[in-house]
């Protein structure tokens, strides 16, 4: 039975559920005669009204966003936060190279596991070399995340002293 329910799903979103046509009105379309149908039903008392009630629209930037709660904003996270990694060529090039056993830890992906951050490395960086690449030292509490192999995994670091990122995070 899970089976069945995951290939529907699957032909589903990949619009081949059902036959498609030309003419066929857009699901833009058929949201909105949705939601008017809902206002009516809500208006005549035979549903409520959703507290968290929201929709996805498009705004003049052409993206699509959701409608938030009252008193909340949308924004990219790149407004509210610095986003980086390790560049793959730092790492070949600065860090690969200067690998020891002691010095600055490396965060590596698997010092993010199961949304914590596992403070057992196996590399280091000497002070030097992580002084050289300061678009990926970390000194103060931020988030990591993967973004090879546990793709999704996220863990808060708050310790403080000196860190490094390594690949992959």
């Amino acid at each position: 039975m899970k089976q069945l329910r995951q290939k529907i799903l699957d032909l589903a979103i990949r619009g081949k559920l059902v036959p498609q046509g030309p003419n066929d009105e857009p699901a833009s379309v058929l949201l909105e005669k949705i939601r008017t149908e809902k206002k009516k039903l809500i208006k005549k008392g035979k549903i409520k009204k959703n507290k968290n009630d929201s929709f996805i629209f498009r705004s003049d930037d052409k993206l699509h966003y959701e409608q938030l709660p009252n008193r909340w904003a949308n924004c990219t996270i790149g407004e509210i936060a610095f986003v980086t990694k390790l560049a793959g060529f730092e790492y070949t090039k600065d860090i690969f190279p200067n690998l020891s056993k002691n010095g600055i830890p490396l965060f590596k992906d698997q010092n993010v596991q199961n949304g914590k951050i596992i403070y057992k490395f196996e590399s280091y960086i000497p002070k030097n070399i992580s002084e050289s690449l300061p678009r990926s030292q970390i000194h103060r509490k931020c988030i990591l995340t993967p973004y090879v192999g546990t793709i999704g995994n996220v863990g808060i670091h708050n310790k403080g002293g000196r860190y490094h990122l390594g690949s992959n995070v």
